[in-house]
């Protein structure tokens, strides 16, 4: 037990350290590469803040625990948008367009139902012909990204200078020199995400196994939540800065990567059993935060600190809802 709460402590200081420089080191490269942040926050963030949950995935299915490869991604996804969100809005509000999220939110939409259809449809997996599908819908909404980023550039302001922050391009450090050591923050930020989550979710595991808590509910209460850490830290130490569009992108990005490339690769590698009554309530509940983040970006300029609030409060009901009614195994 003690040796759990020594990992759960390293990994969250390693997660906290790891995210600082990913934020210094990818902010550094959207600005002077003429790239938005929220396209950092959608890609690069978004995806290297993901890897423990695809680590856990894969590994978790070789070795049969299933309920903790499924039960981590829609663990994450769900706290993504009620912790992380909610979190990053109370510190400093998340001002964005909808306009500039529309096509993010829709892929993020869409993917959200995606683990809702196995069990509707009565498949009782997640088959390989299915995982084909969800890692392909990932590499196309990469690849639609990057379409859409090189034609926004058109109307861009000339090299050098981004539309969304000129007077904050203006005071970046220049040369090999900076790309270099900003290069080298961002990989080392990406091993201390990628290394703190994983102490932290192995400790977090060994506590709950302690506990007597069910693998699924391992998996959705427990390791879907540590996984999410580096997004949390990452997003949270964004918005301290103001770079709130990069915390949106994080999340929308991380939640199509854990569907799309988690769920998706490890179903390629061995099919992932997902039924109602271990799942459904989890795939619902991760849609349902999707639509209220989509509700919330549709009716206003982002999500204000009350929204996020309110997220917050959601996702705790939620983990207190799951913990009374299946608590143990």
């Amino acid at each position: 037990m003690l040796t759990d709460a020594a990992w759960i402590l390293a990994g969250f200081v390693t997660l906290m350290l790891g995210a600082e420089l990913m934020v210094r080191g990818s902010v550094w490269f959207a600005l002077s590469l003429g790239v938005s942040k929220l396209m950092v926050g959608l890609t690069l963030v978004a995806f290297g803040t993901s890897a423990p949950e695809l680590v856990v995935g894969l590994s978790s299915a070789l070795e049969g625990d299933y309920g903790i490869a499924t039960g981590t991604v829609l663990g994450s996804n769900i706290a993504n948008i009620g912790l992380i969100i909610g979190c990053s809005a109370m510190i400093s509000p998340i001002l964005v367009a909808p306009r500039e999220v529309r096509f993010e939110l829709g892929f993020t939409t869409v993917a959200a139902v995606a683990p809702i259809l196995p069990i509707v449809l009565g498949w009782g997996e997640i088959d390989r012909v299915f995982g084909a599908v969800l890692a392909a819908y990932i590499i196309a909404f990469t690849l639609l990204l990057i379409v859409r980023h090189k034609r926004a550039n058109a109307n861009r302001l000339p090299t050098g200078q981004v539309a969304d922050d000129p007077d904050e391009d203006e005071k970046l450090e220049r040369g090999p020199a900076a790309v270099l050591t900003n290069l080298v923050w961002v990989v080392l930020g990406l091993a201390g995400l990628t290394y703190g989550g994983e102490w932290l979710v192995n400790g977090a595991a060994g506590i709950a196994e302690h506990a007597g808590l069910s693998q699924v509910l391992v998996g959705i209460l427990i390791v879907g939540p540590g996984t999410s850490l580096p997004e949390l830290a990452t997003s949270i130490s964004a918005a301290r800065k103001g770079h709130s569009e990069l915390a949106l992108g994080n999340v929308l990005g991380s939640n199509l990567f854990n569907i799309g490339m988690v769920l998706g690769t490890t179903a390629l590698v061995r099919p992932l059993p997902i039924l109602w009554e271990e799942h459904g309530v989890a795939a619902l509940t991760g849609l349902g935060f999707t639509l209220l983040l989509l509700v919330s970006m549709r009716t206003r300029i982002g999500v204000s600190r009350t929204e996020g609030a309110l997220m917050l409060l959601a996702f705790v009901g939620y983990l207190v809802y799951e913990v009374l009614t299946r608590g143990t195994a």
